[in-house]
């Protein structure tokens, strides 16, 4: 979530259709609590240690609503750039490349193949990563194509343009295709040992964790599947036990059978692309991570784990060295502060 967007833009986004089971009536407190607990978030970050202040950010005119941004750089020259996805007739990429100073010049626009970035033509997920490993960081989207479910790469050239997109379509059932569709959180990285990067994708509709496996060269196939039955939403991977191998932090809806107290669950990797279930964290009160990241917020060198709740709430979860967690600890928001009052 961007600071600054009102809570109309995010309802108007579509973001508020990945809350299936949240009453249209409580959507208005509940998103006033959500963005508190992003300001929350914001101050627990690492290097907060000195408060950083922006100045006010400057508009970018675009054809059409963009539904997803992602930033990377496209050229090579050191910059941050922008791409991000418009739909119409069709879906289209757009590059603005970027000057290191805040300004922005048009780039090459890229039509993007029929079913790319469909998904209600109101969200689309992309992931930066170099799929190819020719050095050039590539763009990752989702899709519902003629062919089937599955991912599309964008090959970048290294220059601010792109290659020729590389489609995958991955046989799956239609839940098990949503979960290359919807634009839930996935995480990307070698999980394997083949040093090409591979992606894990959460399954919330048949409760399942779906690995995809990288070539090396854009193009993936499908690997294991596991089962979540607490309704996965959100991935992330790091190396959470320190033996070198790649695992999995997944966020899900439901804990300790009752909606809401999902939490999170450490699967561990042993290089080979296989996981393991080492435990699950549940929340408590009928709260789940609305706004999550995973960084080490201690300076231990174990990841932790911090989340916002949909009551405004900020719990932190802070790593240890053998892969496991402490129970979470709540950071109650200033607004649930003063209702206390």
């Amino acid at each position: 979530m961007l600071p600054g967007v009102s809570t109309s833009e995010l309802y108007h986004s579509g973001l508020d259709s990945m809350w299936p089971r949240v009453s249209h009536r409580l959507l208005s407190e509940v998103w006033k609590r959500f963005a508190v607990a992003c300001a929350w978030i914001a101050i627990l970050a690492p290097h907060s240690a000195h408060a950083q202040q922006f100045q006010n950010p400057p508009l970018l005119t675009t054809a059409s609503d963009p539904i997803g941004v992602v930033a990377g750089d496209w050229n090579g020259d050191g910059h941050q750039d922008i791409a991000y996805v418009t739909t119409g007739k069709s879906a289209v990429l757009h590059v603005l490349l970027g000057n290191g100073k805040g300004g922005f010049t048009e780039g090459t626009d890229v039509q993007l193949p029929t079913g790319a970035c469909t998904y209600e033509l109101t969200t689309c997920r992309l992931t930066v990563a170099d799929f190819n490993k020719d050095g050039h960081p590539d763009i990752l989207m989702s899709g519902n194509f003629p062919s089937g479910w599955g991912f599309l790469v964008l090959p970048g050239n290294g220059d601010g343009t792109f290659g020729s997109p590389i489609v995958s379509v991955v046989p799956a059932s239609y839940n098990a295709g949503l979960a290359t569709y919807v634009p839930y959180q996935i995480a990307v990285a070698d999980f394997n040992g083949d040093r090409n990067l591979d992606i894990v994708a959460p399954d919330y509709y048949d409760g399942q964790i779906h690995i995809y496996l990288g070539d090396g060269k854009g193009g993936f196939t499908a690997g294991n599947t596991y089962y979540d039955s607490y309704q996965p939403y959100a991935i992330y991977t790091s190396d959470v036990n320190h033996d070198g191998n790649a695992d999995l932090i997944v966020f899900n809806e439901y804990g300790n059978g009752a909606y809401g107290n999902g939490g999170a669950a450490i699967w561990l990797g042993n290089g080979t692309g296989n996981f393991t279930l080492m435990q699950t964290y549940p929340t408590s009160g009928g709260t789940t991570f609305a706004v999550r990241t995973v960084a080490d917020m201690n300076g231990d060198g174990n990841v932790d784990v911090v989340g916002g709740d949909a009551l405004g709430d900020v719990l932190v979860m802070t790593g240890k060295s053998d892969g496991s967690f402490k129970e979470p600890l709540i950071n109650p928001s200033f607004s649930r502060t003063q209702e206390k009052i």
